[in-house]
């Protein structure tokens, strides 16, 4: 039995053109979905677009999180200003490198 959902709160809509769709359809021709596909060309891209050469596609929000409290490096004693209302990545990725989550409401 299927069960249709009618109620959906939509946090935004999806920009899904032909171009977005042929991607997608490619890679599940090519039937990888791990770094090996086309990665490397989006970083440059987007590196183009932003204006840098260093750009590094990470497959979540929490795992970019995670770098880049690496990349500050952050140590033990430190403390970072965070938002109240965030997801717990937020929190768990600075606690990770030892330091300390200081929730703000702004």
């Amino acid at each position: 039995m299927t069960t249709k959902i009618t109620n959906v709160i939509k946090v935004s809509l999806a920009s899904l053109g032909e171009e977005e769709l042929e991607a997608v359809r490619s890679a599940f021709e090519y039937g990888y979905f791990g770094l090996a596909y086309n990665v490397d060309e989006f970083e440059h891209q987007v590196g183009e677009y932003i204006g840098t050469k260093y750009v590094v596609a990470t497959n979540t929000g929490t795992s970019a999180l995670h770098i880049t409290m690496d990349a500050l490096d952050l140590k033990s004693g430190d403390e970072v200003i965070v938002p109240s209302l965030t997801f717990v990545a937020s929190f768990q990725a600075i606690s990770a490198v030892g330091a300390t989550p200081v929730p703000c409401d702004i």
